[in-house]
């Protein structure tokens, strides 16, 4: 069954944060409009979209030894059929040149960290509204 035809979007979560991967994951599942699936780096990320593209990417872009920007060029060059349908950076540094930074290399949304449980679930359902609608 294709999960968004039954209103269910994959999210995968990309972060070195083991405890931000798992409030993030705890915060989505909660009503059941979520599943969500967890990385722990960049390459660890391209792995799992490679293996099954999620609705959306929740993707730290400061990580090591993979970091989101390295995620991105690899998404540059990547099969549109093997791309997130949405992709969301989550960032400390927000600044206007490292957000413009971000979009440039293909991210839909910024994130600015630390964000609240509601800051986060309004960007997804503004992701899940872009997805629905085209």
């Amino acid at each position: 069954m294709d999960l968004r035809q039954s209103g269910i979007l994959s999210v995968l979560v990309v972060d070195d944060d083991f405890q931000l991967r798992q409030v993030i994951k705890d915060g989505l599942d909660i009503d059941g409009e979520y599943t969500v699936t967890m990385a722990a780096d960049g390459a660890a990320g391209i792995r799992a979209m490679e293996q099954s593209p999620p609705d959306i990417v929740l993707l730290d872009m400061l990580m090591a030894p993979s970091s989101g920007f390295s995620v991105l060029q690899h998404l540059q060059e990547t099969d549109h059929e093997r791309r997130p349908g949405r992709l969301i950076a989550m960032s400390g540094a927000t600044d206007d040149e490292m957000v413009a930074t971000i979009m440039a290399l293909g991210a839909d949304a910024v994130l600015s960290k630390p964000f609240t449980l509601g800051e986060l679930r309004r960007t997804c359902e503004q992701a899940r509204s872009e997805l629905t609608s085209s």
